[in-house]
């Protein structure tokens, strides 16, 4: 009965990280995405599983705290539904957007509970075999991202990658300061800014990975070579969000590292220097600095905007510190303002901590720091049992900087890391004495233990 779940079982969680980047696409609605449709196909055999096992369920004190933080988003949806409120933004009234809200959450739930369900089974080699997925499936986004700006670079066009997700609007790729042009990559994903959301996380673990030796498909000059392309894709994309990540994440290895590698926390932030005094030197130096002024000088629509509902975020949350405004609530008390508003959006602080803030107040904050720490802490603490702890225990740690200026908690790529760290730091596989000689694509089968 094993064998016959157990080889689906490893090429749908192969599936599932090969689609985890494409979150700009949709199926049968506006808002799913192929991923999500592996991870039913996952809970499909979650449940034989179970019921195999009569009744027995992996479990982790991470998933009763998230648990809990969807039963206070529902909690808050009903006492919206109750007071019925006859107001409405963009198309949608609050009911509507909590009930949207709450469905996302749900998703996400099931899909971490699914996926650390089968991660936690699966032999270490499996998880090596994911890690160079994620890297092998970033070095063909990257290709096609700086193919993406040597055309326009030659010939003054671009290729375009037109998503079937008619929830957005292809942005434009052309990023403009004054009368000058540089054009952004964006790979398959319909803004620039997702793309460079998509390299941080991918640039950390590649990096950890270089330094634990271990290295894709084996090859020392293979991996070199995918992190060359990543940073040269990285720097083609030039998001500020992203690149401001990314140097928040290296400093703070460099400062956590500092009381037991000094000289190598002194190289990080060596390193740091030089390649920040390279980018200004470089012919994007200028529109860096310029852009930079203008975001200092108030002058930058899109650093503007971003402040602008951090600070509505705060005063929402200031005004209901307990319970929030109900989930999506934040969307119908921002406009009020009367800036930066656009009629067509459904606006949220773009910001992980104020928006669980607003949405379920501190009662429902509590639950979804306990969910992070639980899951955070116990990485940390076995990270120098397996290297494979410690690349996923800083990539969690770059996507929640990323997520303090973005809103996309709900994408899949998001709960994937959460759900490997998780599985990583807390599952057989990391007590399990491997002595494991060749990693196989072949290995597809958990072993017993």
């Amino acid at each position: 009965m094993v064998w016959l779940y157990a080889q689906p079982r490893m090429l749908l969680l192969y599936c599932y990280t090969i689609l985890t980047p494409f979150f700009v696409f949709s199926i049968a609605t506006g808002r799913d995405t192929a991923a999500n449709w592996v991870a039913a196909l996952l809970g499909v055999l979650m449940t034989l599983d179970v019921i195999e096992q009569f009744g027995r369920l992996w479990w982790h004190k991470a998933l009763t705290y998230i648990s809990v933080l969807l039963v206070f988003y529902l909690l808050s949806t009903a006492v919206i539904a109750i007071q019925d409120p006859s107001n409405s933004w963009a198309g949608r009234t609050p009911l509507q957007r909590a009930l949207a809200i709450d469905l996302r959450l749900a998703v996400m739930v099931f899909t971490l509970v699914v996926l650390v369900h089968h991660l936690v089974s699966i032999p270490r080699s499996a998880f090596v075999r994911l890690l160079e997925l994620q890297l092998v499936v970033g070095l063909l986004l990257s290709l096609f991202g700086l193919l993406q700006v040597s055309l326009q670079a030659l010939s003054n066009t671009s290729i375009t990658f037109q998503p079937t997700n008619e929830a957005f609007q292809l942005r434009n790729n052309i990023f403009r300061m004054g009368r000058e042009q540089i054009f952004r990559a964006s790979s398959v994903f319909n803004e620039p800014s997702y793309f460079g959301f998509y390299l941080v996380p991918l640039l950390v673990k590649a990096t950890f990975a270089f330094r634990h030796k271990i290295y894709v498909f084996g090859k020392k000059w293979l991996h070199i070579s995918v992190m060359i392309v990543l940073l040269l894709a990285f720097s083609a994309n030039f998001t500020l969000t992203a690149i401001l990540a990314l140097a928040a994440t290296v400093l703070l290895v460099a400062i956590l590292s500092l009381k037991s590698s000094p000289k190598v926390s002194l190289l990080v932030i060596s390193v740091i220097c030089v390649v920040f005094s390279l980018i200004l030197l470089s012919p994007i130096g200028d529109f860096l600095l310029a852009r930079a002024e203008r975001a200092v000088g108030l002058a930058d629509l899109s650093t503007l905007a971003r402040v602008f509902s951090g600070y509505v975020g705060v005063l929402v949350f200031w005004e209901n510190p307990w319970v929030g405004v109900g989930p999506g609530g934040f969307a119908f008390h921002y406009p009020s303002m009367g800036i930066f508003v656009d009629k067509e959006l459904m606006h949220t602080p773009l910001n992980i901590w104020l928006t669980f803030l607003t949405d379920v107040g501190i009662v429902g904050f509590i639950p979804f720091a306990c969910f992070l720490w639980a899951i955070l802490s116990t990485g940390w603490r076995n990270r120098t049992r397996d290297p494979l702890v410690h690349i996923y225990s800083w990539s969690v740690i770059s996507l929640l900087v990323l997520l303090t200026t973005v809103d996309l908690w709900y994408i899949d790529l998001v709960w994937l890391e959460l759900a490997m760290l998780l599985a990583l730091s807390t599952g057989p596989s990391l007590f399990r004495q491997t002595t494991e000689t060749k990693d196989s694509w072949d290995n597809l089968v958990p072993t017993d233990n």
